[in-house]
């Protein structure tokens, strides 16, 4: 009769653990989900950002390049 009440508080006890375990990486999933869609929301707006500082530069930078080719050929 012990070997069943043993038998049964550690299968109760290995079922506690793995609720624990499967509730704080649900926690943890919550978290990380969270932030990594905060971080996709920075790095396209970062992104857009750049997107039209290099726009800016390139039209500049074409439009240098424009001018040095009309005076090398005047």
């Amino acid at each position: 009769m012990a070997h069943v009440l043993r038998d049964f508080f550690t299968g109760s006890l290995i079922l506690v653990a793995l609720t624990l375990s499967a509730l704080v990486g649900f926690i943890l999933f919550l978290i990380l989900n969270v932030f990594f869609h905060i971080f996709g929301a920075l790095v396209v707006a970062f992104f857009f950002i750049f997107l039209i500082f290099f726009a800016v530069w390139f039209i500049g930078f074409v439009f240098r390049k424009i001018r040095e080719d009309r005076r090398e050929r005047t």
